[in-house]
């Protein structure tokens, strides 16, 4: 029997691109929950590590898309994410 997580994890991994808006406009929640799933073990794992790969590639696409009135949406995002590592 499959988890419904795992099922809406694969639901991100192959449909991201129509939940992306959704996605980035809750990307604290998301992100965290994704890098909840991705250090679980076995097929929540895998999918887990699809799901989150998916999301990184929509938020990055809708942040190139920015426009100048959006602010510091970039600017946000990236540290949010990548702040501890740089």
């Amino acid at each position: 029997m499959v988890c419904n997580v795992t099922v809406a994890l694969g639901l991100i991994q192959a449909h991201g691109g129509q939940l992306a808006k959704f996605l980035y406009d809750k990307y604290i929640f998301w992100h965290q929950f994704l890098l909840e799933w991705v250090n679980s073990a076995g097929k929540d794992h895998k999918v887990g590590v699809q799901a989150l790969d998916a999301f990184y590639t929509h938020i990055a696409s809708i942040l190139k898309d920015k426009t100048p009135e959006m602010g510091n949406s970039v600017f946000s995002v990236s540290i949010y994410m990548y702040g501890s590592k740089i």
